[in-house]
């Protein structure tokens, strides 16, 4: 007996298959899956590397932009330049080293003030108070040693000495009359007024009461 094609599932020769309704040709549910993944799998890694690639822009333009402002504050002038102190000095001494001279030059005109501080940042005397000197001139004053208000003798707007140790210019002596401060370690501190902080010396000077002379 013959069996029928049609009985097996076979599709006789000549014949094009036919896909009933539903059905899913083989191998038809893997290609579209891939196709998928490759489109779905694309867009995320497109996203990532626009994302780095706005991350390092920002870089660029952050690191630009530091050297930029670095070169700027690096050309802008200081408030206060050209410190110039002695070294140390003696109260008890006589002449210049019983002085402590200290010279400077603000970057703008304006009213200074200027105070002595110790080692600890505390103010034990101010030299010049409200004291109108124009930008760019050498200011050179001569602490006494002692604490308080220093008092200043100035002439048409010069001062009255002649110019003695370190100073170059004529300084202005301040001379407070309140007890002599200790020996130590002191800086000297200039404000400007309206041209940011106080500015403290680079270095500072020794106080060094009852010392020897030398000759």
């Amino acid at each position: 007996m013959t069996a029928h094609a049609g009985s097996r599932g076979e599709v006789p020769r000549g014949e094009v298959p036919r896909i009933a309704s539903g059905q899913t040709p083989v191998g038809g549910d893997h290609g579209a899956a891939a196709a998928g993944g490759s489109r779905t799998g694309g867009e995320p890694a497109a996203a990532l590397q626009r994302l780095i690639a706005l991350v390092f822009g920002a870089l660029v333009l952050a690191t630009l932009g530091g050297a930029f402002l670095a070169q700027r504050l690096k050309h802008a002038p200081t408030a206060v330049q050209s410190f110039r102190l002695a070294a140390s000095f003696d109260p008890s001494a006589g002449g210049a080293r019983a002085l402590e001279q200290i010279s400077f030059r603000p970057a703008h005109h304006g009213l200074l003030t200027v105070s002595i501080v110790d080692s600890s940042g505390d103010s034990v005397a101010t030299l010049v108070r409200g004291l109108r000197w124009p930008g760019y001139r050498t200011l050179c004053l001569a602490w006494n040693g002692r604490r308080g208000v220093g008092r200043i003798k100035l002439v048409d707007g010069a001062p009255t000495t002649r110019p003695l140790g370190r100073c170059r210019e004529a300084p202005v002596i301040a001379a407070p009359i309140g007890l002599l401060a200790p020996p130590g370690e002191y800086r000297a501190r200039v404000e400007v007024r309206g041209r940011g902080p106080a500015v403290l010396s680079p270095s500072s000077f020794t106080l060094s009461g009852g010392a020897a002379r030398t000759p």
